[in-house]
């Protein structure tokens, strides 16, 4: 009993330290940071965040600068283990079919296979793009501790909101929209 107790602490402890250097390693972008530690560094059409280039499910390339200065952004980090994550889909399948004119939804799906991620979306009727993260990267530039993470992206590619709560995303957005 007590042989199998440290094993899974172990285990734990090894987990840990994969997910610390995935969140802590990397280059850093030449710029400063802002309250999240995020490097900004100004790229594209005055980009202040971390660019991404991910592709969708479908293959399809985005870039965060492509989007950026039509529309404020909802970036939502999730996974599909993730209980809080799935609730939230229902949510952001509202915003997305009602509030399309006013801001751009993406989602991007950290550190999971494609067709774990494919076959969940098509279960639970996903209607907004989803991005695949599946090695981490894009999640260790924006310094995701954890899921979901919700990011809001002004016109002029800077942080508008950086946490947890969908509810005061929106609100931020909305500010934005007045």
């Amino acid at each position: 009993m007590l042989r199998s107790k440290g094993y899974v602490l172990v285990k734990m402890g090894i987990a840990a330290l994969i997910l610390l250097f995935v969140i802590g390693c990397g280059e850093k972008a030449n710029g400063k940071k802002d309250a999240q530690g995020i490097e900004k560094a100004t790229g594209k059409g005055g980009l202040m965040l971390p660019d991404f280039l991910l592709q969708d499910l479908e293959g399809r390339e985005h870039r965060l600068s492509d989007y950026v200065g039509e529309k404020p952004l909802l970036l939502v980090f999730w996974s599909t283990g993730c209980p809080a994550c799935l609730s939230e889909i229902p949510k952001l399948n509202h915003i997305y079919i009602n509030r399309s004119k006013d801001l751009t939804l993406l989602s991007v799906d950290v550190l999971e296979p494609k067709r774990n991620v494919d076959r969940l979306v098509k279960a639970r009727g996903v209607k907004y793009p989803v991005l695949l993260d599946p090695h981490g990267l894009t999640a260790r530039d924006y310094r995701i501790r954890g899921v979901p993470t919700i990011v809001v992206i002004d016109l002029k590619g800077s942080m508008g909101y950086y946490g947890h709560y969908l509810p005061e995303a929106l609100k931020r957005i909305d500010g934005l929209l007045s």
